[in-house]
């Protein structure tokens, strides 16, 4: 009886531990990581230029009858610096719809961001002297096709669909992981063009709010598709919390 009493004590210290202590039962993955691209500059000059102000998260403020003002756009926006791959190299923001510009089914937009503050994602570029908005993906693609290099490949696909470059994951060990193994980006040549590999965040809703990859196929006439995403860790911390 002793006996029996001590080994459910000895269990019950175990369940303690591993409460407080969840990477005693959760194995950290392998990460593979891998050096950023050197990637130019993307080029904002002709809106600073134009009288555009950018505040500390990259929304542009500009002056009221300046040419980018009259863009059919809720809100302009810099891009991330991953795009500076582009070619040609136009200068280039997001013109983001919000609902009082909401698209409906028409389609004019590349992708979606945002949660309850909903925006559709274009793309405002100066080309030929001109700013023009890029509505479509077809449009997009026809701007910037075709694609000749994994570093125009990786720019190409972080823009035309929204999804995150990562070149500094960690592991934490309070995280809860489904796979053995974490890349990082890279981009692979292939017969038909390019294969990157992208993540993706699920903020919005209730959790639990999965880390994903997704690995995106982009063949050198602009065309993309992606593969089906795959749950890499969750913060267990945030599987009650609802994002809006």
């Amino acid at each position: 009886m002793k006996r029996l009493t001590h080994l459910a004590l000895q269990a019950a210290c175990w369940i303690t531990l591993l409460g407080l202590c969840p990477a005693c039962a959760n194995k950290l993955p392998e990460l593979i990581q891998h050096d950023p691209p050197e990637l130019p500059v993307v080029d904002i000059s002709p809106f600073i230029w134009d009288g555009c102000q950018s505040d500390y998260i990259g929304n542009l403020t500009c002056p009221e009858g300046s040419p980018p003002a009259a863009l059919d756009c809720s809100f302009l926006v810099t891009v991330e610096p991953v795009l500076g791959g582009l070619q040609p190299a136009y200068p280039i923001v997001k013109c983001q719809l919000g609902y009082d510009r909401y698209p409906g089914d028409s389609g004019n937009f590349l992708f979606e961001e945002g949660c309850l503050d909903h925006r559709w994602v274009q793309y405002a570029i100066l080309r030929d002297g001109q700013y023009q908005i890029l509505p479509t993906f077809a449009e997009f693609q026809a701007a910037y096709a075709p694609i000749e290099s994994p570093i125009e490949a990786l720019s190409y696909a972080v823009a035309a669909t929204g999804l995150d470059a990562r070149f500094d994951l960690e592991t934490p060990p309070e995280y809860r992981y489904e796979v053995e193994k974490i890349d990082e980006t890279w981009v692979e040549e292939t017969d038909f063009g390019y294969r990157i590999h992208l993540f993706k965040y699920s903020t919005c809703g209730c959790g639990p709010h999965f880390f994903d990859s997704i690995a995106v196929n982009v063949t050198r006439s602009g065309g993309i598709n992606l593969d089906a995403p795959v749950h890499l860790f969750r913060d267990p911390h945030m599987d009650h919390v609802c994002g809006d």
